[in-house]
């Protein structure tokens, strides 16, 4: 069993956490959360957890959401997920992103639309993702302390093919911040059902499996 640390940031990633100041990133109003679709799973079906964000300040915050290029730290937000073994090592997430750059460029990526930046009223929440794979989960048995990061860079990104109309105006209005989750843990049981995820989405269709956010369980 084995955990891959913090290899480095890209440099645009460094240079907004030195602007905006990691700890005060962390700390804005802007909470994220996460909840598992099922905590008990067999590797084979995948771990998958919905997200919300709140905004629990006394302004609205304006926001975007991911997109096609927002796991390979090609465009805002850039998000990712970290794991750790619960384990006798105690080991814990980092409180940065555990990102590994350069990335494969996503080949057929989409640009933001004005429809992916949203606004949010003070004490006002908003489902991220209904459902969102986790990336890496290893394939071991045991139990797995699982968060999620999001990182919105609104000067991420300057031709105008990255964004459809409106939308870059849109996007350098928004909030930067880095935000972190909650704690989720995973237990990895090969015993355990398998999830019927389309159930818990209440017979919604599931994102398709080609969509950047969701090609793969194991990244």
């Amino acid at each position: 069993m084995s955990w891959n640390p913090l290899l480095f940031l890209c440099p645009l990633i460094i240079a907004t956490l030195v602007a905006v100041g990691l700890r005060t990133a962390v700390a804005q109003d802007v909470v994220l959360r996460i909840e598992p679709l099922a905590a008990r799973i067999p590797a084979s079906s995948g771990a998958a957890v919905k997200i919300s964000v709140t905004n629990k300040g006394s302004q609205p915050v304006t926001l975007v959401r991911p997109g096609d290029g927002s796991w390979e730290g090609q465009r805002t937000p850039v998000v990712e997920f970290s794991w750790v073994p619960r384990d006798e090592r105690k080991l814990e997430n980092p409180q940065a992103p555990p990102m590994e750059y350069p990335k494969d460029r996503c080949a057929n990526m989409q640009p933001i639309m004005l429809s992916e930046v949203f606004r949010l009223a003070p004490n006002e929440t908003l489902m991220l993702q209904e459902f969102m794979p986790v990336r890496k989960l290893p394939a071991q048995p045991g139990s797995y302390a699982v968060v999620f990061y999001y990182l919105n860079l609104p000067s991420m990104g300057r031709a105008l093919t990255e964004f459809g109309t409106g939308a870059f105006e849109a996007v350098r209005d928004s909030l930067p911040c880095l935000l972190r989750s909650n704690e989720v843990v995973f237990n990895v049981d090969p015993t355990a059902p398998n999830p019927d995820y389309e159930s818990m989405l209440k017979g919604k269709q599931l994102p398709a499996r080609r969509n950047s956010l969701v090609a793969s369980w194991q990244g």
